[in-house]
């Protein structure tokens, strides 16, 4: 049975009645337990046994985990997930971006997309294949997620469409 010890903890003997209670908050810990007339003696601690009734009562979420979330008014998907808003996520202040080294237009991409939690799409999605290994860089201070989005976009000769749901690459309207 494992052992533990603190100087803060003790019992009273045989003969000893029960004190006003002691201020022990700035005791340390220690190995031994001093236990009036015995001395300092270890102090042992049965642990839980995690086979038993109680450990297995509680091996599962609590009724209050299981509740959902509250509504927050929002409908949710099909995943339960609140739906996010492009515009206000692509409103993200950023202080500085910086991709010096040459990286794919699909790696600095993905980033951005991380960065503003809404999922960019092509449109027409063959433009991805068009554009997606072009050696990118890009650099911008004191800036927004959706201004570094345009940028990237620019750097391939594509715009950005933000609708309802969802934020679109395209080709420029001629």
């Amino acid at each position: 049975m494992p052992t533990f010890a603190r100087s803060d903890v003790s019992s009273p003997g045989p003969t000893d009645e029960p004190g006003p209670p002691e201020d022990v908050s700035n005791r340390a810990l220690a190995d031994t337990v001093g236990v009036p007339g015995r001395g300092n003696q270890p102090l042992a601690v049965k642990l839980a046994d995690s086979s038993g009734p109680a450990a297995r009562s509680q091996s599962g979420p609590t009724d209050e985990a299981r509740r959902s979330p509250r509504d927050t008014g929002a409908p949710a998907n099909q995943n339960g997930a609140r739906p996010i808003d492009p515009h206000k996520a692509l409103k993200q202040p950023i202080y500085r971006f910086q991709q010096t080294r040459p990286v794919t237009f699909r790696e600095l991409l993905w980033q951005v997309q991380e960065m503003a939690g809404v999922p960019i799409e092509f449109d027409p999605p063959e433009l991805e294949k068009q554009v997606a290994d072009k050696q990118v860089t890009l650099t911008l201070r004191r800036t927004t997620v959706g201004d570094i989005l345009r940028a990237l976009a620019a750097k391939v000769g594509l715009v950005v469409h933000i609708q309802k749901r969802r934020v679109c690459l395209g080709k420029p309207d001629a």
